[in-house]
């Protein structure tokens, strides 16, 4: 066998290849902090395995500087002693009832194991993936980011303005994964960053195989050890709470690269997510986290202004189940907040709120944006307008 190391980089195609190894028949040594390997493995000039493999190595300049930020909360009595991880899914264009019909193993398993709060009315805010998307992970639109980008100085070369910066502040590992290189939601947000935008990621090695054509022709290489594309990004987040159980952790995937068409696509995706969340559950991951399950925008399948529900992403929040005990009413405003009109404002301001959760000298400041925190009373007389949703896209709570 021999291997190349993908390297992260500045440039425009976002990668870098290192030269070959020499063939090896043995254990072999990579070079320290190894994140993306090529390996390809041969018998008598007949190639047997072309691989691609990402990992999720400890990196001394990252914990160092995670080590230094890290604050220890004021723990009240009664409440948790360690940082609750995060895992954030955002599965572009599929809708409500898409969900439950073609993905219902998923659909059975957070429901009735994980006991998940369904946001039964959350409506999108625009046609676009960015549109729905920017405000979950920056309580912003994307003008507002844009007339933010334009206000810093040019020489600073990102804005700290984005969900998992939240996070990272905190001390926590910040991860994140998707399928598209090219279209997809973090490359379209690089655009006013010049570096990765959390700490691990796998969009250089994924534009490393979409610069060799791999995604889309046949016979093509391998993801490792993986079925499918978006099992890959699945077995990723696994390999990243495995290598840090003692780290708290926020992980975001975005899906979109999936053929909502293929009956055989979204099934796959049913069993890899459900096999991921049964694994999660039953090492305990789950245990100590909060999982958000949402579309991003969702495809219209039907005219505008026919029934509601063709047109209405889907929302669960899952919370480990001992949180009820300590937060009790936290929990209880967000069974009765998930039965009215919600957006994605309205999670990124709940996201933020659990960050803050243990700690009484919370940072938490309801009213920064248009959402509010589920977790809390929210106001009554909310509506599409007061909430910045497209009349095209309201939905009724009543």
């Amino acid at each position: 066998c021999k291997y190349q190391v993908i390297y992260d980089s500045r440039k425009s195609v976002g990668f870098e290849l290192g030269a070959w190894s020499v063939w090896f028949n043995t254990v072999v040594q990579l070079p320290r902090e190894t994140e993306y390997l090529h390996v390809v493995c041969a018998v008598n000039k007949t190639t047997l395995a072309d691989e691609f493999m990402a990992m999720a190595p400890t990196r001394m300049s990252i914990a160092g500087r995670i080590k230094q930020q890290i604050r220890t909360p004021k723990v009240s009595p009664g409440t948790y002693q360690s940082k609750l991880n995060f895992i954030i899914v955002t599965i572009e264009g599929l809708s409500s009832i898409d969900f439950v019909r073609s993905m219902s193993y998923t659909h059975e398993f957070i429901f009735n194991d994980l006991k998940s709060f369904e946001l039964k009315y959350h409506a999108q805010l625009g046609a676009s993936v960015p549109d729905n998307i920017i405000p979950l992970l920056t309580g912003k639109s994307e003008n507002e980011m844009v007339m933010d980008r334009k206000l810093l100085d040019k020489d600073v070369p990102r804005l700290n303005a984005l969900l998992w910066d939240d996070f990272e502040r905190e001390g926590y590992l910040t991860l994140s994964t998707e399928d598209d290189p090219v279209e997809g939601m973090i490359p379209h947000l690089m655009k006013w960053f010049d570096s990765m935008p959390t700490h691990y990621s796998t969009l250089p090695l994924i534009r490393a195989l979409h610069s060799a054509n791999v995604l889309t022709e046949s016979p093509r290489p391998c993801l490792r050890d993986e079925a499918s594309r978006q099992n890959f990004h699945l077995g990723y987040l696994r390999k990243f709470f495995k290598q840090f159980p003692d780290q708290p952790l926020f992980s975001y995937l975005h899906f979109s690269g999936l053929n909502l068409t293929d009956a055989y696509e979204t099934t796959v995706l049913d069993n890899d997510l459900r096999h991921f969340l049964e694994d999660f559950l039953e090492l305990g991951y789950l245990n100590n986290s909060v999982l958000v399950l949402t579309s991003g925008d969702v495809h219209q399948t039907e005219p505008v202004g026919s029934a509601d529900v063709l047109k209405t992403p889907f929302a669960f929040l899952s919370l480990p189940h001992w949180l009820a005990d300590d937060y009790p009413d936290a929990v209880s405003s967000l069974r009765q907040n998930s039965q009215t009109l919600t957006t994605n404002y309205d999670l990124y301001e709940t996201i933020v709120d659990l960050l803050h959760l243990n700690d009484p000298g919370s940072r938490y400041a309801p009213g920064r944006t248009v959402g509010q925190s589920l977790l809390r009373g929210i106001h009554p007389g909310r509506d599409c307008k007061s909430l910045l949703v497209p009349a095209e896209f309201c939905v009724s709570a009543c």
